[in-house]
């Protein structure tokens, strides 16, 4: 190719028939458009390679995602198996897995640990109804059996009985179907505590005067007249809004609770404090038998019957959880503290 600035000369070469031709082609310089093609061999060699680098590159991609997808997953799968057996009631066993999901496992175990305490519970509870179910047959089958026993023999025409002898029978049942009404009383209220289902009639009350006069009212009952009580308060009037009547009842239960598990020289100390218009502290205190640890635990639990009663066929099993249910009710606490052979004490917190 020759060119200057007018025109352009191409010297070109063909090949026609088996003879080589020659061949001039001038052309005006503003008619031709010159483009110079470069390459380097190495990098059209390097080009060749490059789909076998991308073939290879995915491949280790691939590779390195299938164990990163198993790494992950594994844990997961272990999770998932977990969650199965909870479902199915089987608790997990600790184990140290440091997994990039150890903080969920870990909350899997505590989950397991907290159902399986919840079901020791229940089933303990269980077993506690089923002793308090035969318990409670048997207190109602006594009295019934005397109901009427005394009943048939008043009726009978057969029987010649006078009237200080038919005064007494009929006593007898008054004071046993008493004693079935009570019983089935405090399993209604039991139940209505339970269930939040109970309206409390709160009115201002002075406690102070409230516990007096339940412990007038116990030491008139001859089972109970021979008991040692002193009662201590801060102010003779401390106010205190709540359901009378079932605050009587807490108190007429804890008194007679210290009787009830005790023999007959013990002495019961009852305090009220005042420590300010919103917190008042009451505490009822024996130096009786005491309890042991497994028996202050459940002391307040449903159809709980303490094992050192004078007499083990009399009481629902109740008392002690309806005067529990009573004071939560009232928005108050109620904790229990003993050790054996040192006496029992009560406290209970009223707060605003």
């Amino acid at each position: 190719m020759y060119n200057n600035e007018e025109e352009t000369l191409f010297l070109e070469e063909t090949i026609l028939d088996d003879n080589t031709y020659t061949y001039l082609l001038f052309l005006n310089s503003d008619k031709v458009k010159r483009i110079t093609y470069s390459y380097d061999v190495k990098l059209i060699e390097k080009a060749h390679k490059f789909p076998l680098l991308i073939a290879i590159n995915i491949i280790l991609l691939l590779i390195i995602s299938f164990f990163y997808t198993l790494r992950v997953t594994k844990p997961i799968s272990r999770i998932v198996d977990k969650i199965i057996d909870l479902s199915n009631g089987k608790y997990l066993k600790p184990e140290a897995n440091k997994s990039i999901y150890y903080d969920v496992e870990e909350c899997l175990n505590q989950l397991s640990d907290r159902l399986y305490s919840n079901k020791q519970e229940r089933e303990k509870l269980e077993t506690m109804r089923e002793e308090w179910i035969s318990n409670i047959s048997h207190d109602i089958k006594t009295p019934l059996t005397s109901i009427i026993g005394n009943a048939e023999i008043i009726a009978d025409t057969q029987y010649e009985i006078n009237d200080e002898i038919r005064e007494k029978r009929c006593n007898t049942i008054i004071n046993k179907s008493e004693y079935i009404k009570t019983l089935v009383e405090d399993l209604n209220l039991s139940t209505r505590l339970k269930s939040n289902t109970l309206i409390l009639n709160k009115k201002k009350i002075n406690i102070v005067s409230l516990i007096r006069h339940v412990l007038i009212e116990i030491i008139n009952d001859e089972k109970y007249n021979d008991g040692n009580i002193s009662f201590n308060y801060s102010d003779e009037e401390i106010m205190l809004e709540l359901d009378e009547d079932l605050i009587k009842r807490v108190f007429i239960n804890l008194i007679i609770n210290a009787y009830v598990h005790n023999t007959n020289d013990v002495k019961i100390k009852i305090n009220i404090q005042k420590i300010n218009e919103n917190n008042i502290y009451i505490s009822i205190e024996d130096n009786g038998k005491g309890v042991s640890e497994d028996e202050l635990n459940n002391i307040f639990k449903r159809y709980y019957r303490g094992t050192n009663t004078r007499n083990k066929t009399e009481g629902s099993g109740l008392g002690m959880a309806i005067a529990h249910d009573i004071i939560k009710a009232h928005g108050g606490n109620i904790k229990a503290t003993a050790k054996l052979k040192e006496g029992l004490k009560i406290d209970i917190r009223f707060l605003p």
